[in-house]
């Protein structure tokens, strides 16, 4: 049985964001992007958590299982159904539902920041290139 795991993390400035993705298991990829703009906490969880799972979806055919984690507890339990959800969240949560049938077992879960260390270091320094560049 081939499992990838997926661990993701953003890191928030006053005008751009970072997110980081770290793929281990079967494969192994790593990333990070930068979002220019305003974003809650729970904006930028979320958007790292698809561009993570998104990544993942390559590998969807080569493994058995992926699982997803993040650190961001309130964001997890949205995605995992366990916490009420309305509006552009009700939204989200099918984008992860979607997500998640790519696979043939996948799961969302939360980890503590430190065990999410690499992604968070990726976010970091995605957040570092935006400030960098100035945008």
């Amino acid at each position: 049985m081939s499992i990838i795991v997926v661990r993701t993390d953003a890191s928030r400035g006053d005008e751009a964001v970072g997110l980081g993705y770290h793929i281990s298991g079967a494969y192994q990829e790593e990333g990070n992007h930068i979002m220019t703009g305003r974003f809650s906490s729970m904006d930028a969880e979320f958007y790292a958590l698809v561009r993570g799972f998104w990544a993942a979806t390559n590998y969807a055919e080569l493994v058995d299982e992926c699982i997803v984690y993040s650190d961001a507890e309130p964001m997890v339990e949205k995605m995992r159904g366990n916490a009420a959800v309305w509006g552009k969240w009700e939204e989200r949560k099918q984008s992860v539902d979607w997500l998640l049938t790519k696979f043939d077992t996948a799961d969302v879960r939360w980890c503590s920041r430190v065990q999410n260390q690499r992604a968070h270091e990726l976010a970091k320094q995605a957040l570092y290139t935006a400030r960098d560049r100035k945008i």
